[in-house]
């Protein structure tokens, strides 16, 4: 399941017309659980449910997600 946020951009036309600085807005992006991160919170938790649940080292799992093209 792939989620895409939608960040709609708003520009004002007569704001750009002046000196105004501010005519563009947009939403804040999502806070992720580690910042910078492409991890979401359903990958952070598939590796920590293989780790400790199925006793699966992260090395093998590396190479699942590899394989996967994650």
């Amino acid at each position: 399941k792939v989620l895409e946020y939608v960040r709609p951009k708003y520009a004002c036309r007569q704001c750009e017309q002046t000196e105004d600085k501010n005519h563009v807005v947009q939403k804040p992006a999502p806070q992720s659980i580690i910042p910078k991160s492409f991890a979401t919170e359903s990958l952070l938790a598939n590796i920590i449910l293989g780790k400790y649940q199925y006793a699966m080292p992260l090395y093998r799992q590396e190479s699942l997600f590899t394989q996967s093209g994650i």
